[in-house]
């Protein structure tokens, strides 16, 4: 297969992972096919790269359609040539791109990727190429794609708070399971939990964009004000409200903010920041409402603040394990 073939095959898979339709068995065979071969992998995230530009500007089917009628004119070249002109690629497609009277746009490669991750317990303060800061929570992983017109950052597990730098003319957008959210000069939160995704916005303005929750529908989207959180993931999740803005921003501070919650949500959040895991051993504890602030990295005074108000008692059940009981 060629570098052309490997580009169309993987435009055809990403359309596909696109489609409501899209299957599961067509995900994996799509991650199989990636996997297969690094030029594979370059391929897609080529196709990728210019899937986002051409859906911020509305017009995808029009750009994909120049950019393949641009490849095909420079493989030919290519072949004639025996040599690969960069810059003749380049005034090819801007050539098709002024054709379709699009003459502001400019190809923008595929930037390279740039993965940074937090250890469980870990936090990280990043500072970006645009001076955009990125907060990454413990266990998180993110990907920073920047080109010319174009800061991509998709979330791969985890949480992050972004404080976006304005720049108008490079569309700043993080990919986070199935949807997107786009930002210009803000700042806003992405968690992500498997398939699962919310958003909070602290300040400025988002577009958030989501699949359609079944065949035949438009993609879901919405522009979320200063203190509104958005959940969106699988089966059509789609559900908007209210955000408490200082319990949100705890973890940034080391913090775990709770009013009036139920044990078992605070035990799974603190649980992320621990090597030894933390379970309910009797039911009726689940839903017992807790309120309080406990240091995100100091388990130790989480159980025994739990153990003082709460009827409960600690079992150290093995060197990973600690089960909370009735008392």
């Amino acid at each position: 297969m060629n570098a052309l073939e490997e580009e169309d095959q993987a435009a055809r898979w990403l359309a596909r992972l696109h489609s409501p339709e899209c299957s599961e068995e067509e995900r994996v065979a799509c991650g199989r096919w990636r996997a297969a071969d690094p030029r594979h992998e370059v391929a897609y995230r080529q196709a990728e790269s210019l899937y986002l530009i051409s859906r911020d500007f509305g017009a995808q089917p029009r750009y994909r359609a120049a950019a393949r009628v641009a490849r095909e004119r420079a493989e030919r070249e290519r072949r004639r040539r025996q040599v690969w002109r960069r810059g003749g690629v380049w005034a090819l497609a801007a050539t098709l791109v002024l054709a379709l009277g699009l003459g502001w746009y400019r190809w923008d490669p595929a930037p390279p990727e740039q993965r940074y991750v937090t250890a469980v317990g870990e936090r990280r303060s990043l500072s970006l190429e645009d001076g955009s800061r990125v907060e990454l929570d413990t266990d998180s992983v993110i990907a920073v794609r920047y080109g010319r017109r174009s800061r991509g950052v998709v979330l791969l597990q985890g949480r992050a708070q972004f404080d976006v730098a304005h720049a108008p003319q490079r569309l700043f957008t993080v990919e986070a399971g199935e949807g997107s959210v786009r930002a210009i000069g803000t700042r806003f939160q992405v968690r992500r939990q498997r398939e699962a995704v919310q958003v909070t916005l602290l300040e400025g303005s988002v577009a958030v964009q989501a699949p359609a929750p079944m065949a035949g529908h438009q993609a879901r989207s919405a522009t979320l004000s200063p203190g509104e959180t958005l959940r969106y993931g699988p089966q059509g999740v789609w559900q908007r409200e209210p955000a408490d803005l200082d319990t949100v921003q705890g973890w940034t501070r080391g913090e775990l903010r709770f009013r009036q919650r139920p044990l078992r949500e605070l035990l799974d959040e603190a649980n992320r920041y621990a090597r030894v895991q933390v379970r309910i051993g009797d039911v009726s504890l689940a839903q017992m409402p807790v309120s309080g602030v406990f240091a995100s990295n100091d388990q130790t005074s989480l159980l025994q603040a739990l153990e003082h108000v709460l009827p409960l008692r600690i079992e150290r059940t093995s060197a990973d394990e600690i089960v909370l009981r009735q008392r």
